[in-house]
């Protein structure tokens, strides 16, 4: 897959392929990228995924978290595992555009 270029905050832009995750956090987002950097940003979680729709390896999994399919090691109709080793809940009503990117993505 292509990688885009997201712009963050203050004419900062970074690849999406260097993004692991999106994390809400009251009305800032943390976005967490490959190399352990962790950066803090003034802008909710629904600003960010209007920001990243254009990314189709971004996608948001439940009310408080977008991930990287890149980065997806292992996911079931309840949960889904980062490379990381972090576990996140689906949504209910994300899970079947889930299961449609993640076979996309697997090819």
């Amino acid at each position: 897959m292509t990688a885009s270029m997201i712009y963050i905050v203050s004419g900062r832009l970074i690849n999406s392929k260097d993004i692991i995750q999106l994390q809400a956090d009251v009305n800032y987002t943390r976005i967490y990228l490959k190399n352990g950097q962790e950066i803090m940003v003034a802008t909710t979680l629904k600003k960010m995924e209007i920001r990243v729709q254009h990314c189709s390896q971004l996608i948001r999994v439940n009310k408080s978290s977008i991930v990287n399919l890149d980065y997806v090691k292992d996911f079931n109709s309840k949960q889904i595992v980062l490379n990381t080793g972090e576990v996140f809940t689906l949504a209910r009503r994300r899970k079947k555009l889930l299961s449609e990117k993640i076979a996309y993505f697997q090819y």
